[in-house]
């Protein structure tokens, strides 16, 4: 099973097509796609689901997240428990000012 493509290409010729071409096309003749400055809580929530524990979609935007679980007790025992995520989103938007924000997203509460 072969890696998902992206849908931006990663830089295209300005107005030109062919390989032949691009080899003799000087730096200045290529446009390259404004990187990702943002990462929605959905997206983030949906790159996060398998095993890996940071999303970077560009070097502007990143989150991770982590499921903390509490386990309620009296002295007989565990008496059920209760379970919520944090997301950390921090974006950079803009480019020239490398300030960072970041937002917590507390969602997908559940107990048991």
């Amino acid at each position: 099973m072969g890696k998902a493509r992206a849908t931006t290409p990663t830089a295209a010729a300005s107005g030109q097509q062919g390989a032949t071409v691009l080899a003799f096309m000087s730096p200045a003749a290529v446009s390259y796609p404004e990187p990702a400055q943002a990462v929605t809580l959905d997206e983030c929530k949906r790159n996060l689901a398998g095993a890996s524990q940071v999303y970077v979609t560009s070097r502007f935007a990143v989150c991770t997240g982590l499921k903390v679980t509490t386990v309620w007790e009296k002295q007989s025992g565990a008496v059920g428990t209760s379970s919520y995520t944090v997301y950390v989103r921090g974006t950079v938007p803009k480019e020239a000012d490398r300030t960072m924000y970041f937002d917590y997203d507390v969602t997908d509460f559940g107990h048991g």
